[in-house]
């Protein structure tokens, strides 16, 4: 929800300040919604009454379920692999891994909602995901890939393979955040910080005895 919390800016006031974050708390409540109940089990009468409002006012400003659905789901964009190439060789390689796994965190806590969201619609076909040469999810393998590809030539970390390198980590924070949406974090309670750090002893020493 944080993510669409609107900041307080001068001059944005009154009936035009009440209307956006009106807009934002139905946009809360359907990706909660959606996310929990599934598109056919979430109705707009019940959208409309977790955000405080009337359907009327939901309808007024989306239309219809299906426009609300698709712009609730906003997929979020994770701008650290962008930045990936520029990275490599810079500074200290783990508190740069250490940077970059706590934003993926961060994506991932955005991310798997509105995927749980974009599954439950009637119209979602994996398989279009799965032909698509440039899908998000492969274009951020590939961008992590090629950051420890790069570390790896530059002697940074040891000759392997890069590419199950960057898997490791991402399906490592990928569970974190996956067991923390189920509650499990409740029972096994550890932050993201400490959990990194400990993910990188790992991932840096290997579990070979010494």
């Amino acid at each position: 929800q944080a993510a669409r919390k609107i900041m307080d800016k001068p001059g944005r006031t009154g009936p035009r300040r009440r209307l956006e974050q009106r807009e934002a708390d139905i946009l809360d409540a359907a990706t909660r919604l959606f996310a929990s109940d599934g598109f056919h089990g979430t109705s707009t009468r019940k959208i409309a009454a977790a955000a405080g409002v009337s359907e009327g006012t939901l309808f007024k400003r989306f239309g219809s379920k299906e426009v609300l659905f698709r712009t609730a789901l906003g997929l979020p964009h994770c701008d650290v692999f962008e930045t990936l190439d520029a990275a490599a060789g810079e500074g200290d390689l783990r508190e740069t891994v250490q940077r970059i796994s706590l934003a993926i965190i961060e994506f991932f806590r955005e991310l798997m909602p509105r995927l749980s969201m974009l599954r439950a619609h009637p119209n979602f076909d994996p398989q279009r995901i799965a032909r698509d040469p440039n899908a998000p999810p492969l274009m951020s393998l590939k961008a992590l890939t090629s950051f420890f590809d790069a570390e790896m030539q530059l002697g940074r970390i040891r000759p392997c393979d890069p590419e199950i390198v960057a898997r490791i980590l991402l399906g490592s924070l990928h569970n974190y955040v996956f067991l923390e949406t189920l509650g499990v974090h409740a029972r096994m309670p550890m932050s993201a910080p400490s959990y990194v750090r400990a993910l990188l002893d790992v991932l840096f020493t290997g579990v070979a005895p010494p």
